[in-house]
């Protein structure tokens, strides 16, 4: 991405009847935060924004998840595109200055049907797209 560009992606999805997770990663571990000087001030967010909309229009409609918030190294949101969804998700990335530092993955979270107790909570993650 360049520095404070809108990333568009669309996205197609193998279950739309499943629970995905979109993690955003920042090498730098600052977030969205522009200033150099490392402050924790809230005032201080780049401008970025990470948001999921259902299908291919970025309609607030459509809006599934919206994080204008993203502080450290990483943050994961899961969610669920709900009832006769589209086959597609279009994922959004508003960029801060620094669009190198920021990586992203979209995950197709599965339960684990394994009739072992020490498995019932754990969950298959597979990545569909970075």
């Amino acid at each position: 991405g360049y520095p404070h560009h809108a990333f568009h992606h669309v996205l197609e999805i193998p279950d739309p009847n499943q629970f995905y997770k979109l993690v955003l990663l920042d090498g730098n571990g600052d977030g969205w935060d522009d200033n150099d000087d490392n402050n924790d001030n809230i005032d201080n967010i780049g401008g970025g924004y990470l948001a999921v909309y259902r299908g291919r229009d970025t309609l607030a409609t459509n809006l599934l998840m919206y994080d204008p918030t993203f502080r450290g190294k990483s943050i994961a949101h899961a969610f669920y595109p709900g009832e006769s969804p589209p086959h597609h998700l279009t994922l959004a990335i508003q960029f801060d200055k620094y669009p190198r530092d920021v990586s992203w993955t979209l995950e197709l979270v599965k339960p684990n049907n394994n009739n072992n107790d020490d498995d019932d909570d754990k969950e298959e993650a597979i990545v569909l797209a970075q």
